[in-house]
């Protein structure tokens, strides 16, 4: 199953140079978070994420689904959260997210789109 939803993000590889190419903006960044939960073994849930144009996370701790934009995230519109202040790159950013959940008899697949907006006011 990991494998399957790990190829099944290869689609961004071409979607997302294409907008962020096309945007104008430097200061925007996509995520896509993919959450597996088995319905009947937790331990068996699993988490995939998809930055671009990329990023380096240090914190071994990082989980989108504790955050804001994952929980916040509405199914078949979108949420707009901020402005977060962050130090580390000295600038206000706003995310904007939206959510589908697909069930099956076995699994749940939620997968969250974000965009996040970096401001330097």
């Amino acid at each position: 199953m990991l494998r399957r939803v790990t190829h099944g993000l290869s689609y961004l590889d071409s979607d997302l140079p294409i907008i962020y190419n096309n945007n104008n903006d430097p200061d925007v960044t996509f995520t896509t978070s993919i959450l597996v939960e088995d319905k009947k073994n937790s331990s068996n849930n699993f988490l995939v994420a998809r930055f671009y144009p990329g990023v380096s996370v240090n914190a071994t701790n990082y989980n989108p689904t504790e955050t804001k934009w994952f929980k916040n995230a509405p199914l078949n519109a979108f949420f707009f959260s901020g402005p977060y202040n962050e130090g580390l790159i000295n600038s206000s950013y706003y995310y904007m997210s939206g959510k589908q959940i697909l069930n099956y008899s076995e699994y749940s697949i939620t997968i969250v789109s974000n965009a996040l907006f970096l401001s330097s006011a």
